[in-house]
């Protein structure tokens, strides 16, 4: 999530861009666009990422015309993106002008304490601190921190949340589940708030397309976090004799601790989908199967240590009927079978290999592309 992104060249990366974030986006679009009913109901397409100072994402789904500028200013204005350094942010939005830039940790600010969540609505001066508090740096701090995250809550939903975390999900010194999980909880809570069409009415996003980025490991998480991992794994295989078969496959026929303490790569890779899926499932939103999760992985190298990348593509959608409109605790016999479904499809696929996919799509026209977007970049700069 920081700033200045050195990966920018990289082809790996650009592949994802290309072949794995832009086609979905575009299907987002389709549906956005058949959903509308009426000339009054069009709008145009809301999209949150970490884009880093060179925005690469968001100017190659302008140059795709997936992202719409508004007609009347040519802004990026419905464009949202966190950056932790206040210049940063300042720099890409020279890049994509108008874009709603955030100038703080992203998971901080999504955390923060705040007495007025999910909405400031009677707060005049968030930036005033409250009267039981002292006029500190730290008091300071948190108010501003409060004030980003009013900002952001009033900004939901998204029709397209690109979680480019670029570092570890799981933390070593955190507990369970860690503070990116409990932020990303939050995240999709507020995709359930209703957004405002362009003529002011209120309407309710029932789908939308989640890209997901993160770190394999650290291998050195603590045995909270394996048992954490391990229990989504158990349950599941507990829940749907179905998974078995597939899972002593994937597993080399090891339960699950043996399989966690003899490949941890292997394993954090079955559970890390499971973890996101049972995070939406948890907000009342499910994955939808009929698509399913694309997977892909490729190595960082080479360094003092190389590390390896997971990049996760899926749709979403609100489980039907909603949870305010069905008695307590009670799940939709549908959503329990596409629950089925999509655990089936996440213990059976196996992340593909972006290094071969890409000498199978020549690096000539992947580099090419990404020249072009760097090129339409130019053309937007705003010195």
């Amino acid at each position: 999530m920081d700033g200045l992104f050195k990966f920018e060249d990289c082809l790996l990366k650009h592949y994802i861009r290309k072949e794995a974030w832009l086609p979905r986006c575009r299907m987002r679009l389709r549906t956005l666009r058949k959903a509308a009913k009426t000339a009054a109901e069009q709008r145009r397409l809301k999209y949150f990422t970490f884009c880093a100072v060179g925005a690469l994402d968001v100017l190659m789904l302008d140059l795709e015309k997936v992202i719409r500028r508004s007609t009347e200013t040519r802004k990026f204005d419905t464009v949202y993106f966190f950056d932790v350094d206040s210049e940063y942010v300042i720099e890409t939005q020279k890049r994509i002008p108008g874009a709603q830039g955030f100038a703080s940790d992203f998971v901080k600010a999504i955390l923060v304490d705040d007495p007025l969540e999910p909405l400031a609505i009677n707060n005049p001066d968030p930036l005033e601190p409250p009267k039981n508090e002292e006029n500190t740096a730290a008091v300071r701090e948190k108010q501003r921190l409060r004030e980003t995250k009013q900002i952001f809550i009033r900004s939901f939903p998204f029709d397209i949340l690109n979680l480019d975390l670029e570092t570890y999900l799981f933390k070593p010194k955190e507990g369970i589940p860690g503070r990116v999980v409990n932020a990303f909880r939050k995240v999709f809570e507020w995709q359930r708030q209703p957004g405002t069409l362009p003529n002011g009415q209120p309407y309710q996003l029932n789908e939308f397309t989640l890209m997901f980025t993160t770190r394999v490991g650290p291998p050195n998480l603590g045995t909270d976090y394996f048992e954490m991992m391990r229990g989504y794994v158990d349950q599941n295989l507990a829940e749907h004799a179905m998974l078995n078969p597939i899972y002593l496959k994937r597993s080399a026929n090891r339960e699950s601790a043996a399989f966690l303490e003899q490949d941890f790569q292997g394993f954090f890779k079955l559970a890390v989908p499971k973890t996101i899926a049972s995070l939406l499932w948890e907000q009342d939103w499910e994955i939808d199967h009929s698509n399913g999760i694309q997977m892909f992985q490729f190595e960082r190298g080479p360094e003092a240590e190389p590390y390896e990348m997971l990049h996760f593509v899926m749709d979403v959608r609100r489980i039907n009927p909603p949870r305010e409109n069905r008695p307590p605790n009670q799940i939709p016999p549908a959503a329990r079978e596409n629950y089925r479904t999509v655990v089936h499809q996440l213990f059976a696929a196996h992340p593909q290999d972006v290094t071969a996919l890409l000498q199978a799509a020549g690096e000539a026209s992947i580099k090419a592309h990404l020249e072009e977007i760097k090129a339409h970049r130019e053309k937007i700069y705003v010195p």
